[in-house]
């Protein structure tokens, strides 16, 4: 992979002093004694207070030539990508409401059920229980909705459709979360926010794994969130609204006139869009790792954990957990997890780590190599662009091996 230098990095304000600067001819001729004295920013409709004085000086050296001051940034590396996950399908879109579409909607709403994510027994007109008071809280209520997506959609056409599932998602919709007694609900919050790995994280570990030999097995949480319960004791009770398609049988009249006018149902796991649902799940996994002789990193590494009794390493991006530890430990580590987490699938070699292609190799000579790419992605997205602006093809752009200072701001 070419080198990659860049020299002079600029931060936007910066950019626009020089932009400023520019305009006034003295400046092309002499550096400005005051260079607040002579930026003109009205063109780009930007004021004085937009800079402070360190940006106008910055600005005024750049184009004077005496850059001095920047000092050359080898990146050594394309940016990697946070993520490439899923592709969204649009509540009223043709997919969204057709049979891979329900199929998936409905998948969804029996797994939920299934796991009592709700109490369905507990069905009460809104208007009745809002007034009622638990644990000493005002009641929580919100509606459920659903979300849908095709995992894999890159690979569509290239591999078989089993593999590029729709998946639907039922979730808790958490900004517009209604109270008994008309309380900000963010009052009743007791939970605090979570950050989940990156996956420059996960690379370091996997790094620092391969350094020691070890060998790396990948597993997902199932419906990781609803693992936790989001109504036990000291909490205030949250109500949820179903959307009537998926009302169940019991909330009619024989005649399928509905016997309620706003019925809401006890919402009894920590389901997905709700605002503490997160920081639950988070909670949990700290103690589960904690449990099984798991320690945060710390230092800027959220989500990765180190077993220092038998050498491992954990990295965990919400319901993805990456384990990297010596061949022979793997299944016991993970059966330990089991004890505590309900997983899909068993552990299986990493290959796609949110979204992104892995390849990792171990030669007989004892080095361990890593390629990352995820082309595929990319490649999808430009040509869904160019479906969209009717055209069959794309003009070349050449790649640069150095990218040097440019010549104006606007390069």
């Amino acid at each position: 992979m070419a080198e990659v230098i860049v020299r002079g990095v600029l931060s936007p304000s910066v950019q626009r002093a020089c932009a400023g600067y520019a305009q006034t001819a003295e400046a092309a001729k002499k550096p400005a004694e005051s260079p607040s004295s002579v930026l003109d920013m009205s063109y780009a409709k930007f004021s004085q207070e937009d800079l402070t004085d360190t940006d106008r000086g910055h600005a005024a050296k750049y184009l004077d030539g005496n850059d001095e001051e920047h000092r050359c940034k080898d990146c050594g590396h394309y940016p990697s990508f946070y993520g490439l996950v899923v592709r969204s399908i649009s509540p009223s879109s043709a997919e969204f409401h057709s049979d891979r579409g329900k199929a998936a909607i409905d998948k969804e709403i029996t797994d939920l059920r299934k796991e009592g994510t709700w109490d369905e027994s507990s069905v009460a007109e809104w208007s009745k229980v809002r007034q009622i008071r638990h644990n000493g809280f005002t009641p929580m209520s919100g509606l459920l909705f659903i979300i849908m997506g095709q995992k894999n959609s890159e690979l569509v056409g290239t591999v078989p459709d089993s593999e590029c599932p729709f998946r639907a998602r039922g979730v808790f919709q958490g900004s517009n979360i209604r109270t008994g007694d008309g309380t900000p609900p963010w009052m009743l919050y007791q939970e605090v926010g979570a950050t989940p790995s990156s996956m420059a994280s996960a690379h370091c570990a996997l790094g620092i794994g391969a350094l020691k030999g070890s060998t790396f097995s990948t597993r997902d949480a199932e419906k990781a969130y609803i693992q936790s319960d989001i109504d036990k004791p000291g909490r205030p009770r949250t109500w949820i609204r179903l959307p009537k398609f998926l009302w169940p049988k019991s909330w009619f009249e024989k005649d399928g006139t509905p016997k309620y006018y706003d019925p809401v149902c006890i919402l009894r796991k920590a389901l997905y869009g709700h605002p503490e649902s997160g920081p639950m799940w988070d909670k949990k996994m700290h103690k589960v790792m904690k449990d099984c002789e798991f320690i945060p990193v710390g230092g800027g590494s959220p989500g990765v954990f180190y077993n220092p009794h038998y050498g491992a390493e954990m990295v965990v991006y919400v319901d993805d957990f990456i384990l990297i530890a010596p061949e022979h430990l793997h299944a016991k580590i993970w059966a330990s997890l089991d004890r505590h987490i309900k997983f899909k699938d068993p552990g299986a070699p990493v290959t796609r780590f949110l979204g992104v292609q892995h390849d990792i190799i171990h030669s007989k000579d004892g080095m361990c190599s890593m390629t990352t790419e995820g082309k595929e992605y990319l490649q999808s997205a430009v040509k869904e662009y160019m479906q969209e602006i009717g055209v069959s093809s794309l003009p070349w752009a050449v790649s640069y091996t150095h990218l040097t200072l440019p010549t104006t701001p606007y390069v």
